[in-house]
């Protein structure tokens, strides 16, 4: 017989946790929303301002009303094929140790490009990020519900540090992907 015992590689990830809130009337979690003020996004596809609906950067304005969507017509659709995931990635301009995301899906309309199915990446560089992705090396993957206007709010076990974070939608059978905003948090009490 052989008993071997092993530690936690920091490449597995962690114990996460998932609920819903109502981040626009919170006041349990958004208190702990990090400044956004420096972080910029992009995507590998995204519409032009169009409206409401436009590029990654909308996840982050700070209304609830506007929306980054994929490109539909007047934007770019960087994916190698159709099949491949929707990928958000916010630089957070400096590392930023968080304990929590929120997803916040698209508000009204049409449902389209809400998440149902997503994985969550942390890195300290784009290459590394990009490198994480590639491997399927996530911190958190998880199910959405589709038809809720609530936000998918994920804690994890133990803080993580990173200055590159990407959101990916895995499940995109109308082809499209949309987000009204885009959280991180900290200080939250983990016990």
């Amino acid at each position: 017989a052989e008993f071997n015992l092993y530690q936690d590689s920091p490449e597995l990830p962690g114990y996460f946790s998932q609920m819903m809130i109502n981040q626009i009337t919170d006041t349990t979690w958004v208190p702990y929303a990090i400044d956004r003020s420096q972080w910029t996004a992009t995507a590998n596809s995204e519409n032009n301002e169009n409206g409401n609906d436009g590029p990654a950067s909308y996840m982050l304005d700070g209304n609830t009303n506007t929306m980054w969507h994929s490109n539909y017509g007047s934007g770019h659709n960087d994916r190698p094929s159709n099949t491949d995931p929707f990928i958000a990635t916010i630089n957070l301009g400096q590392s930023t140790t968080f304990t929590a995301f929120s997803y916040m899906p698209r508000q009204a309309g049409d449902p389209n490009g809400k998440f149902k199915r997503y994985e969550f990446y942390t890195a300290q560089t784009q290459e590394e990020l990009n490198t994480k992705i590639n491997e399927t090396r996530f911190r958190a993957r998880g199910e959405i519900n589709r038809s809720s206007a609530l936000s998918t709010f994920v804690i994890f076990d133990v803080p993580i540090t990173a200055q590159y974070v990407a959101l990916v939608s895995l499940d995109h059978t109308d082809n499209y992907a949309t987000c009204a905003e885009f959280n991180l948090f900290n200080g939250i009490p983990l016990d």
